[in-house]
């Protein structure tokens, strides 16, 4: 088991990292369709990929497109620069365009032999019905309409809704096998009490088909029209007897539904009175802007005094000014100026203030009503007071949108399910439905892009009948759209990170598993670079390479790690150790040795001349420079290996206290992090200082000055990963590069930002297919031909990556580089022999008087 610490600092990975957040639109959408991921499929041109992925979690893509109330967008991040949203709902209906019944997935669980019945087509129901199909239960479907769709059918006007795609969408129920019963009236036609003990479990989502009656005086008058009464009737036959004058009672999207409904079956003149003022209107404000183009008029601020008839017929209508409609506790209250009123004649009223369901053949069953004549049911499980019966959609609370009435028809999905297999119904019930997500998401004014609108038919146009409003868009402005996404999510950490891609989904989930398990895949950490990348990423900054290399520590303590595959660095440590490739010189010359100059592993393995020529010009330019030949230990701490770190470093702080040193120069970026950490604890005021920095403040050898001025050549920079928060560095290269008259190419990811070459946290043994493109990513970056690192191991990646590849020390003493061929990879053979012939070169050089 990993120490108390450890474990604590990957429980806050756990507890605070968001790569399992979903994007705002998705938590907040209440069946959580993936709008991010379909949205970035059709800027991608990806419309066939779209429309599947919208499809996992809705049947309705098209009539969705069209009517859904998308409080999806009302969460979008481009609220904050702009407050134009994406269009969500309008991408959702152009994917639905490339919609093919042949592509519908009919695949469910093996069939029982389990009934269950469903009172109602409408939207709760359907869906619903439709989950349960897909668990392999018998179900049918009891609808009192001689037409599915509940209020999607009736209730929506066909100029918003076109009755074929609506019907191509429901016709997904029969396909899956679900039995839909026309025309059959629960109470009428058949006894709720026949369905209980004919199936299994009941679902009731009827809908709200009753419209609210308001008790204002003339109310019975004839001429007085019941909103829902209107909308059904225009719905099935597109003709309703209405006469000239119309006024609307009612501020909502059922209200503007009515009045530009009546413009379409011949009313001249129509009004709508609501007591809200305009910015409080329930309807939508894009409905309520139609409804004026097409000649509505809409009086805000008024409600209805009475109905005045003549001969038994509405005449007119006076209505009293409304100063308040909700009360200091928000409660609906409205307050009137009574000496404030307001007539006109009108022919009908139409009155649009609400609606709610008729339960009435629930008289005598056991069910438990509310006062208001809509089912009691559970707001977790959606279970009545009768066992085996539940209820879900606008039969049970407020009036629902058509999204939020599916998603309650899947959650009472949820609970028949496990109710009919015995199994809790309230465990992990948090996430159904709309919810707010945990992801932080910053966008700022320059994300500003205007929102693409849909095509329209002219106000001129529409009211001539039926035909549907809104086209929707083209494929270019619906990929225009599309493109303004700015795909929240968090997993930046993965997104940047080859080998978090490999391994999991998001570190979240990574260090769960370890958490729950007390295990791991070796593999896993002895495959992380340890570049720190990830922490740039992250917006908690989680440091994951810490918890990798603290899972190697204790690996090595089991006896799992190092892996079998590391046996060629456990060997490159020992020889690094060895007498045979280390040494220790003091600068006899100047007589003391104030400075030493430490090479590392990588660079004398790889050029032993160029070591043997910097450390001469080193020895000339700064008089009291020595040397020390031997590995760091970097290694062998990335291994994991502590207590064997610790016995090696010590060897190199006794071989640095030996000569008496003030600063050690170190050429290797590794050698520089890690000396730099553990040679000031044992060895009071030393200091460690980079080749780079020190060339910089003493110049570049006379030859070496402007030697590729005129050749044209330009080189990619690549940064090391382990020095990426030193700056100095990064400024020293750049000069050195300047002042040799090299052109610099600065790759997308450098200084503090750099990529990991693919070579430093170990992997390229233990995971050599990870490491390898890992490197060729890095070196496919650049787009000259030559990259210059200053990092010999680092250059090696960039060569394996597939670019010609140049340690700084190739570019101040190799020449002129036009035309030559630069070097490759040495064998490891050939790597000890340099390393070898490195250390009699410092030798000879210390050892000159």
């Amino acid at each position: 088991m990993y120490p108390a610490e450890v474990l604590e600092k990957m429980k806050e990975i756990v507890d605070n990292c968001m790569g399992d957040a979903p994007a705002y639109c998705v938590a907040t959408c209440p069946m959580h369709t993936d709008a991010r991921g379909y949205i970035k499929l059709i800027s991608e041109g990806r419309y066939k990929e779209a429309i599947k992925l919208i499809r996992e979690k809705l049947f309705l893509p098209a009539t969705l497109g069209r009517i859904c109330a998308h409080p999806c967008e009302q969460k979008c991040k481009r609220n904050e620069v702009g407050h134009q949203p994406m269009s969500i709902a309008a991408l959702k209906r152009f994917a639905a365009e490339y919609d093919d019944p042949s592509d519908w997935d009919l695949s469910m669980e093996p069939e029982k032999d389990i009934k269950i019945a469903v009172i109602g087509s409408g939207p709760a129901g359907a869906q619903a019905a439709i989950d349960l199909r897909r668990k392999g239960y018998k179900v049918t479907i009891f609808e009192k309409l001689p037409v599915a769709g509940g209020m999607l059918r009736v209730g929506i006007p066909e100029y918003r809704l076109p009755r074929d795609i609506l019907e191509k969408e429901y016709s997904y129920l029969t396909k899956l096998g679900i039995e839909i019963r026309l025309n059959t009236e629960v109470g009428k036609d058949v006894a709720f009490g026949d369905i209980r003990d004919n199936y299994d479990a009941v679902l009731i989502a009827v809908g709200a088909h009753r419209s609210v009656m308001l008790p204002v005086p003339g109310i019975d008058l004839k001429g007085v029209i019941p909103a829902v009464d209107f909308l059904r009737e225009v719905s099935m036959t597109r003709k309703y007897p209405v006469g000239k004058r119309v006024a609307v009672i009612g501020g909502g999207n059922v209200a503007m539904d009515v009045a530009r409904s009546l413009i379409r079956v011949g009313a001249k003149k129509v009004d709508v009175f609501c007591l809200e003022k305009r910015e409080q209107m329930p309807a939508h404000s894009w409905e309520v802007e139609e409804a004026e183009e097409e000649g509505v008029v809409i009086h805000n601020g008024w409600g209805p005094k009475e109905i005045v008839g003549e001969d038994g017929k509405v005449k007119k209508i006076v209505f009293k000014a409304c100063e308040s409609v909700f009360d200091k506790e928000g409660r609906f209250n409205p307050c009137y100026d009574e000496s404030k009123l307001y007539e006109i004649e009108a022919d009908n009223v139409v009155l649009a203030v609400g609606q709610t369901a008729d339960s009435s053949f629930l008289a005598d069953t056991g069910i438990e009503l509310l006062k208001n004549g809509k089912v009691k049911a559970d707001p977790v499980t959606l279970e009545t007071s009768l066992k085996g019966v539940f209820a879900a959609g606008d039969a049970v609370g407020r009036p629902l949108f058509a999204i939020e009435a599916m998603a309650e028809g899947r959650k009472a999905a949820v609970s028949i399910d496990r109710y009919l297999k015995g199994e809790d119904l309230r465990a992990g019930r948090e996430f159904e439905g709309a919810y707010e997500t945990w992801l932080e998401k910053d966008v700022s004014a320059e994300q500003f892009l205007p929102r693409v609108q849909t095509m329209k038919l002219s106000p001129e146009e529409r009211i001539k009948g039926f035909m549907e409003v809104d086209l929707g868009f083209t494929e270019e402005m619906a990929r225009k759209e599309a493109e303004r996404c700015l795909q929240c999510e968090c997993r930046l950490c993965v997104k940047e990170c080859l080998m978090l891609q490999d391994f999991t989904h998001c570190p979240k989930e990574l260090f769960k598993e370890i958490l729950d398990t007390g295990k791991v895949n070796p593999l896993v950490p002895y495959s992380c670079n340890m570049c720190n990348k990830c922490t740039l990423e992250c917006p908690k900054e989680f440091r994951l390479a810490d918890r990798f290399s603290e899972i190697r520590k204790e690996l090595v303590k089991q006896g799992i790690g190092p892996l079998k595959q590391h046996r060629p660095i456990l060997m490159h440590q020992k020889f690094s150790f060895s007498r045979i490739f280390n040494v220790t010189l003091p600068d006899k010359k100047a007589g003391f040795t104030r400075r030493i100059f430490y090479p590392g592993c990588s660079l004398p393995s790889y050029n032993p001349e160029a070591v043997g020529r910097i450390y001469e010009y080193l020895k000339e330019k700064l008089p009291g420079t020595g040397a020390i030949l031997k590995c760091c230990g970097k290694p062998t701490k990335a291994l994991g290996q502590e207590e064997l770190f610790k016995q090696r470093s010590a060897m190199v702080v006794e071989e640095v206290r030996r000569l008496g040193a003030e600063e050690v120069i170190t050429a290797c970026q590794s050698c520089y992090k890690t000396l730099s950490e553990y040679l000031p604890k044992h060895i009071p005021g030393i200091k460690v200082r980079s080749l780079w920095v020190v060339l910089k403040e003493i110049g570049l050898p006379e030859k070496a000055r402007g030697i590729a001025k005129n050749s044209g050549m330009t080189v990619a920079i690549h940064d090391s990963c382990v020095t990426r928060d030193v700056p100095e560095i990064h400024d020293a290269v750049r000069f050195i590069v300047s002042e040799l008259g090299y052109g610099i190419e600065e790759l997308p990811n450098s200084r503090g930002n750099t990529r990991c070459c693919g070579y430093g946290g170990m992997v390229v043994p233990a995971n050599p297919e990870l490491a390898k493109r890992v490197m060729q990513r890095r070196a496919n970056e650049a787009k000259c031909e030559y990259i210059a690192t200053y990092c010999a191991a680092c250059r090696a990646s960039m060569v394996m990556g597939g670019k010609k590849g140049l340690h700084l020390l190739d570019l101040i003493f190799g020449g002129d580089w036009r035309g030559k061929e630069t070097p490759g990879v040495d064998s490891t053979l050939q790597s000890w022999s340099k390393r070898w012939k490195t250390k009699k070169i410092l030798t000879r050089i210390a050892n000159k008087k």
